[in-house]
């Protein structure tokens, strides 16, 4: 299986951000532990879409692959997912990248993106689990 990494954002650019919170990304990152700092705005980017993607699938089975309205599938809103990546960048730039530490004390969501997202239908189904039974049951 080849895993196939993007290396361009897809929602928000360093611009938005700066548009959004008045901070400049390349600023900010600056001094982190980045092999290639030219990148790094965008490898930081790319992260956080990936991750936010992966998450709002794995709690609330909304996917860019079923965009649709049926009961089953909760809707994917481009324009709300692209808002709250810019609170999940301010988040994560406060309170650090909780999804990765060992001992996490708070929610890795930010609230106000959950509230952007939630709004927009994006959190409002949780997907049907398929539970496969071991062969011991």
């Amino acid at each position: 299986m080849a895993i196939t990494i993007r290396t361009e954002p897809m929602y928000i650019t360093k611009q938005n951000y700066l548009d959004f919170s008045g901070i400049d990304l390349a600023l900010e990152l600056q001094g982190a532990n980045y092999d290639n700092p030219s990148d790094m705005v965008d490898t930081f980017i790319v992260r956080l879409e990936e991750w936010a993607l992966s998450y709002l699938f794995m709690k609330f089975g909304t996917s860019t692959t079923y965009p649709t309205d049926d009961d089953d599938v909760a809707i994917f809103d481009a324009d709300a997912f692209s808002l709250g990546l810019l609170h999940q960048i301010d988040y994560l730039r406060r309170n650090g990248d909780l999804s990765i530490q060992a001992v996490s004390q708070g929610k890795v969501l930010a609230p106000n993106a959950y509230m952007v997202w939630k709004n927009a239908g994006m959190c409002n189904l949780a997907h049907k689990r398929t539970e496969r039974l071991g062969y011991w049951v």
